[in-house]
């Protein structure tokens, strides 16, 4: 299932992926339950995953089998996430939408300003 965490890393590529499919992976579980601040935190851990892959080296072949466990991390990380985002707007609709159209009484009132006979004589 997982190369990287049954095997050792043997390069500083290998580690380097590793530690960013291991910061993807942790990104993916808070995803599972969206709330706003699983969102948040996704967000920070994300971030670090990016920072870790900022000094790959683009020239190690050996990292291959990594990489496509990276890319495929990569893609389901970003489901979750557009997922999370879409509950997360469906929720604030909602709220709003209730209370909106909400009305204490069973009985809509409509409020009819009163007219003042006022005059002034200058």
């Amino acid at each position: 299932m997982d190369k990287i965490s049954s095997e050792e890393p043997t390069s500083s590529s290998d580690r380097q992926i590793a530690a960013a499919c291991s910061y993807l992976r942790t990104a993916e579980k808070l995803l599972l339950n969206p709330t706003p601040g699983a969102i948040e935190n996704a967000g920070f851990v994300l971030e670090k995953a990016l920072s870790s892959t900022e000094t790959w080296q683009s020239t190690d072949h050996t990292a291959l089998e990594s990489l496509t466990e990276f890319h495929e991390l990569c893609r389901r990380v970003k489901t979750l996430l557009e997922g999370a985002l879409r509950v997360q707007w469906t929720y604030i609709h909602r709220i709003s939408s209730a209370t909106q159209t909400y009305s204490p009484s069973p009985v809509v009132k409509t409020w009819i300003p009163r007219v003042w006979n006022l005059s002034i004589h200058a």
